[in-house]
């Protein structure tokens, strides 16, 4: 399981990678750049992703005892990362939004529904739930939501565990139930 884990969060790292590409190129000449920005927007509102699918939503979905989540972030993509674990189960909860995200991706027109969009593009059979966000599609990792400027995606593992498409539905309405409550 523990295999399975580290080979779902390296596949969430290389599509969020691939999503967002690279910057345009300077018009100025390099003498000229500002450095980057590594901090997010002052009047921005940043979610943590465990506020998004509680250990408790997690423990319940899974029907296991699951570890406190595990929290990181990667600013360059405004992402937000929780992750609850146990030896033969795990939820990775990722909420990506432009109040993470560095102020010069932001000015390059980088966004969560663009990150959202292109990652889409890239599954154009993929299934999707009815009343799930404002658009969403099952594929790998798993449930990838767009809601307002917020993008979420929900990944779960468990040996004895398959989720059929009732119990997807039930964790995307819940995941934005919750982030829709911590929404200025």
């Amino acid at each position: 399981m523990h295999k399975l884990f580290l080979l779902v969060l390296a596949l969430s790292a290389c599509l969020l990678l691939a999503a967002c590409g690279g910057s345009p190129p300077p018009t100025e000449a390099p003498a000229a750049a500002k450095p980057p920005s590594a901090s997010p927007p002052l009047d921005a509102k940043v979610i943590e992703a465990s506020a998004v699918f509680t250990q408790s939503d997690a423990e319940h979905l899974l029907n296991r005892i699951l570890t406190p989540g595990k929290l990181s972030s990667q600013p360059v993509v405004g992402q937000k990362l929780c992750v609850y674990a146990k030896e033969d189960a795990f939820c990775q909860v990722t909420l990506t939004q432009k109040g993470a995200m560095t102020a010069e991706n932001l000015a390059a027109g980088q966004s969560p529904k663009a990150i959202f969009e292109a990652l889409k593009k890239n599954f154009p059979n993929a299934k999707q739930l009815e009343n799930v966000g404002d658009d969403n599609f099952l594929a790998p990792p798993g449930l990838h939501i767009l809601k307002g400027d917020y993008y979420i995606t929900l990944s779960f593992g468990s040996e004895n565990n398959k989720l059929g498409t009732e119990k997807w539905q039930s964790a995307g309405q819940t995941a934005v139930a919750n982030l829709l409550k911590n929404i200025p």
